[in-house]
């Protein structure tokens, strides 16, 4: 399709189609198979290397795709936040992961054991905000950290 990557490809009509894209799969999403959470995680599983740059756009996909519906839908968490803890923060990810998060604590609050990534989390948190601790300022330095959320696909919007 080079004549569709041609059009998609023009600011004005790209970030469009994009916008709408991200709106449909959002309103979707809670249809997808009981299966498809599996799915979505072997695909992008092979992106989830915290030392390369298809990290931003693996977050930003599982963020977007995945479903919080059925009972074992939050299999993923362990893996997922292991990844986040190894990577230097960068708001788009830490956006993206938070936003996950949440939709799996309004939907399993009840069937996910929180205890043990509360640090995790929190931690991720605090730098959110960058807020000063103990004697250090709470200038964080974001200018590196472009990635993915330059594309108009990944809004993270929950």
């Amino acid at each position: 399709f080079p004549g569709a990557r041609a059009v998609l490809s023009r600011p004005d009509v790209g970030d469009e189609f994009s916008h709408r894209l991200r709106d449909l799969v959002t309103a979707l999403r809670k249809n997808f198979p009981v299966h498809a959470p599996h799915e979505i995680i072997a695909e992008v599983k092979p992106w989830l290397c915290p030392f390369s740059y298809t990290v931003h756009r693996a977050i930003g996909y599982l963020a977007l795709f995945l479903p919080i519906t059925d009972a074992h839908s939050h299999d993923w968490l362990p893996e997922v936040l292991a990844v986040w803890g190894t990577i230097e923060s960068t708001p788009f990810w830490d956006y993206c992961v938070l936003s996950l998060l949440g939709r799996l604590a309004v939907e399993k609050y009840r069937h996910v054991d929180w205890q043990p990534h509360l640090p995790l989390i929190f931690g991720h948190v605090l730098r959110v905000f960058d807020l000063p601790v103990s004697r250090g300022g709470g200038d964080t330095n974001y200018d590196h950290c472009a990635g993915a959320s330059d594309h108009p696909m990944f809004g993270c919007r929950g």
